[in-house]
Parts: C-alpha cells; sequence; structure tokens
C-alpha cells in the first residue's frame, strides 16, 4: 500500500528523455495524446471524525513526477505528532520510487511559484487541513491560501463554510452585515449584555419584581425623591407645607396641625377625577370637619397633603 511512481505513461509521449520533465511537455501530452488529467482522492474528507486515507487508484504529481496509490493507503504519523491543527504532506522515500502520505503538526508552507505548490525543500503539503484529538480527526478543511480555507463538508447538502469573507450575507432575511457573536440569541436564550440602549443611551438593567408605569401599583421598601411626595419618617417630625400638593407614600400616618394652623391645613382623597378634602383644621370658617389633625391610611397616590391658602403651615406627623 503506497503511492508509487509512475514510470510508463499509457500513452506515447513526445520525445523526452525524462517523464519527469512535466512542464514542458504537460499541454502537449496530457490533453493531446489522452493522458488523463491527475485526479487525487482522500477516503474520509468528510464529517466524520475517522483518519482520512489515500483512495486507490489517486494520482498526484509532486517534485515533477506522478505517483499513484496502489490500493487504499494510510497516512503516516509523523514521528512525535500531537493533538491540535495537522497537515498532511507527501515525503519522497526509495529514492524517489514513492511517496509516504504523512500526517504532520507542521504549517503549510510559503506557496513555490516554480514547483507550483506549497514545498518544504522535496516535501510537498497538500492543500488540506484538520485538527487531530486523539484518533479523532474533525474540521476537515481544504486549504486555499495562507489566509483563507473553507470546510468541504457538503454532505448535508450545502457548503459549510468555517471562514467566509463577504459583504453582506443574505440567509433568506435580505442582505445583512454579520457581526461577531460569543453567545445564542434566540426567542428562548439566555442572554447576558453588559449595557443595553434603547434609544435613551448605554443603560444597566436589573432586576425588576413589579411593573413601573404610569397606570401601575408600586410599592418600594423605602423611596427617595426630590419632588412633592411627603417626606416619611418613622420618628415623630415637623414639616412645613405650602400651597403645593404633596402625595402622602404608602403607610399609616398620625397627622396633627393643631386648632389654629394659619393658614388651613387640608388632606384631600383623589375620587375618579376630583381631589375631595377628608380633613381640615379649624380656621376653615364654617368647615363642618374641623380637627387638631387625623389619622391617615395611605395607597400612595391616592391621598395628599397641602396648605389651604398662601402661606407656610407646621405638622406633625408619625408614619406607622
Amino acid at each position: 500500500m503506497a503511492l508509487l511512481l509512475i514510470t510508463n505513461p499509457p500513452t506515447t509521449l513526445a520525445v523526452s528523455s525524462d517523464w519527469t520533465d512535466l512542464v514542458t511537455r504537460s499541454s502537449g501530452n496530457m490533453l493531446g495524446h489522452g493522458l488523463s488529467i491527475p485526479i487525487f482522492t482522500l477516503n474520509y474528507w468528510n464529517s466524520s471524525a475517522t483518519v482520512p486515507t489515500v483512495a486507490e487508484g489517486a494520482i498526484i504529481e509532486t517534485g515533477g513526477s506522478f505517483y499513484q496509490a496502489d490500493s487504499d493507503t494510510a497516512l503516516t504519523l509523523e514521528s512525535g505528532l500531537t493533538d491540535g491543527t495537522v497537515h498532511i504532506k507527501l515525503v519522497p522515500a526509495g529514492g524517489g520510487a514513492s511517496v509516504v502520505p504523512t500526517i504532520t503538526n507542521d504549517s503549510i508552507p510559503t506557496w513555490d511559484g516554480n514547483k507550483a505548490g506549497w514545498y518544504d525543500s522535496d516535501d510537498k503539503f497538500l492543500p488540506y487541513e484538520m485538527t487531530k484529538s486523539g484518533t479523532s480527526y474533525t474540521a476537515k478543511k481544504e486549504y486555499i491560501d495562507q489566509d483563507a480555507d473553507v470546510n468541504l463538508d457538503i454532505s448535508t447538502g450545502g457548503l459549510n463554510a468555517s471562514r467566509l469573507s463577504a459583504g453582506t450575507v443574505n440567509t433568506g432575511q435580505g442582505d445583512n452585515e454579520l457581526y461577531d457573536m460569543n453567545q445564542n440569541v434566540t426567542t428562548t436564550s439566555a442572554v447576558t449584555f453588559s449595557t443595553v440602549n434603547t434609544g435613551q443611551g448605554n443603560n444597566e438593567l436589573y432586576d425588576m419584581n413589579q411593573n413601573v408605569t404610569t397606570g401601575s401599583d408600586v410599592a418600594f421598601a423605602t423611596l427617595s425623591v426630590a419632588g412633592n411626595i411627603m417626606p416619611t419618617l418613622r420618628t415623630q417630625s415637623t414639616w412645613n407645607i405650602t400651597t403645593t400638593a404633596y402625595v402622602i407614600p404608602r403607610g399609616v400616618y398620625n397627622i396633627a396641625w393643631g386648632l389654629s394652623a394659619s393658614p388651613a391645613v387640608r388632606v384631600q382623597i383623589h375620587n375618579g377625577s376630583v381631589w375631595e378634602t377628608i380633613a381640615i383644621s379649624s380656621t376653615s370658617s364654617g368647615s363642618a370637619y374641623g380637627s387638631a389633625g387625623c389619622t391617615v391610611f395611605a395607597d400612595g397616590y391616592n391621598v395628599r397633603i397641602a396648605a389651604q391658602a398662601s402661606g407656610t403651615a407646621v405638622v406633625s406627623y408619625q408614619k406607622y
């Protein structure tokens, strides 16, 4: 089982003393005299993990001579071969009587224009690349040049490309630009992003256990707001209020303002589209519910407190 030198062509060649004089004779003999164009084939060059073999009858040129596999020929493992990216090279043997197809860790060398191939001295590298892991050989690709390679596994009916370069790619959804990704992004994927920009800048998003919209009933353990919300302290406090209405945060409150509060203080509840007063200090003459204070059960947005008229009123309150 070997790749043996073809010493006699199948048809008469132009006068020449050396069969290896390929360059000057190929045009006149290979087609003009019926010599078949060499075909080189590897078995198991597919998606399987099986180590390839050279197919029986495969013909290849190296060093100006043609060699043919007399049977399915195993690839020799180069001494010291390790796992990782590997290539196949043809190593001359027996003074050129045969070549040994060898798996190597060596990188494919620079293209040799004079020899029309990838050569390291007399060793010719074949345009194949794969990944070795123990006895498993995967990611089998055709080597194109130093900067590109293409996976030749077309067993599923299409080209499975490992590296392609294109301005756009159309997978049926239009011409799209593709970008590096390190995670799946599908409707069932658990996706992680450092920030998300929905048009309001790059923002960090945090866990939430409730909706926060203008129509939501929101509950917070504590809340710090610079706007018109009454401060909530669990110890008795005093607070100066004006005609600006302050929403009373959710909770139970005792609020006291005294019978002589001036201006009058009122507590209101939102009833549909209007705010109705439910408690007011007695300085408002004619009030049927004048009081020195009240107990309020607030839901956080439908109860508010404010001064009745211009000026500043002082109230005392405590949250329970």
